[in-house]
């Protein structure tokens, strides 16, 4: 049986004062800790797994608030999804959670002053019926790693990506909230998943310097093993 080996951490950094982010594996929610745990990825039952980060923004305690309240209602969401449902059909109902869940943000935001503009990114993995959807909005992204080489599976919405340059950006286009509309970016593999995939708010050379230095935040990240194990 293939099961998922994961590595999970939410940390406040060397920069901020409080933690905006939130990360999501299973039903865990996770701030201010590690966390690993092994998941079965039975072909049988399946069981929908979610595996999430959500990168808060706004100051004080309105970016936290946002990405709580975006990955409640999203494990809400992807547990509550009808059966048998198709890549297409997965697609539209994501499409109508982001709208729904994109407006309760903002007025959330519009009916209390001190969480104005709040607003979140988002990205996922989600397990559903033995297929793999990856979904994002915003600049939190989702690697791939593989023979030695690290690959970028998602598309940043930042301002740097529409001008066509490179290098990260720390003004996006897209986000949950933040007094604007929201579109995601969606895709699935409906085969198999690569062996080791890692979800972050950094980008891996900001990562490398947070190893070593205080000067560089450590923010939130996911890292997943896919192995085989033995039958009992």
């Amino acid at each position: 049986m293939k099961q998922f080996s994961v590595s999970a951490a939410c940390e406040i950094g060397c920069v901020r004062s409080n933690n905006e982010d939130m990360v999501l594996v299973g039903n865990k929610f996770i701030r201010n800790e590690n966390y690993e745990t092994t998941i079965p990825l039975d072909p049988i039952s399946k069981k929908r797994y979610v595996f999430a980060i959500a990168d808060g923004m706004g100051g004080h305690q309105a970016g936290e608030v946002a990405s709580t309240d975006v990955l409640i209602d999203f494990d809400f969401f992807i547990y509550d999804l009808p059966e048998r449902l198709s890549v297409s059909d997965f697609d539209e109902v994501v499409i109508e959670w982001l709208q729904s869940i994109n407006r309760k943000i903002h007025l959330k935001g519009v009916s209390h002053p001190s969480l104005s503009d709040m607003g979140t990114t988002l990205v996922a993995l989600v397990v559903y019926e033995n297929r793999f959807f990856r979904l994002n909005c915003g600049d939190s992204r989702l690697y791939q790693l593989r023979n030695g080489r690290l690959t970028q599976l998602t598309t940043d919405h930042s301002l740097n990506t529409m001008m066509g340059e490179s290098k990260h950006s720390n003004i996006i286009t897209n986000c949950i909230g933040g007094g604007g509309g929201a579109r995601v970016e969606t895709s699935v593999s409906v085969v198999d998943v690569p062996p080791h995939l890692w979800i972050s708010t950094i980008s891996p050379i900001t990562f490398s310097l947070a190893i070593y230095s205080c000067y560089a935040p450590m923010d939130s990240t996911i890292w997943l093993t896919t192995r085989l194990s033995a039958a009992c």
